[in-house]
């Protein structure tokens, strides 16, 4: 799923002819092509991959910054950032998991941090949680 980021530290620039209602709806559907007709420019694209749900229950008994922390590092690895530039972590770097994924090193949320902010990598780790959660075939609701 390509997420754009709709947080409190970081709007997405191509966002800014959204209304406050539309934006909602986004964060309810994550639904990127009813949004894309309003879009000025290209946007910064988070690719979230579906993580096991084995996954998600692993994280169920976190703190939710550390649960959204994790799931960031486990379920999105590339940004496609708007101009074109692709940020991706270190596929050497990946680490394996306990349920058959691979987790980003600290280096690549730094770097994402450094960029678009940290709230940022907590709504893609809190995105994929609660996709991971809900049966394969549903696109949502999502919380954030």
């Amino acid at each position: 799923m390509k997420v754009l980021a709709t947080n409190e530290m970081f709007r997405d620039p191509a966002l800014a002819d959204v209304s406050d209602a539309e934006l909602e709806q986004y964060r309810t559907d994550r639904d990127l092509e009813a949004l894309a007709p309003r879009l000025q420019g290209e946007p910064t694209l988070f690719e979230i991959r579906r993580l096991p749900p084995v996954a998600a229950m692993s994280l169920d008994g976190l703190p939710a910054v550390s649960r959204w922390f994790a799931a960031f590092g486990l379920a999105c690895q590339r940004v496609a950032c708007a101009g074109g530039e692709v940020m991706e972590a270190d596929p050497r770097k990946l680490k394996p998991s306990s349920h058959g994924t691979k987790i980003a090193d600290d280096e690549w949320f730094n770097k994402v941090s450094r960029r678009f902010g940290i709230a940022t990598c907590y709504e893609m780790g809190r995105v994929a949680h609660e996709w991971a959660r809900l049966p394969e075939k549903d696109r949502g609701p999502f919380s954030f």
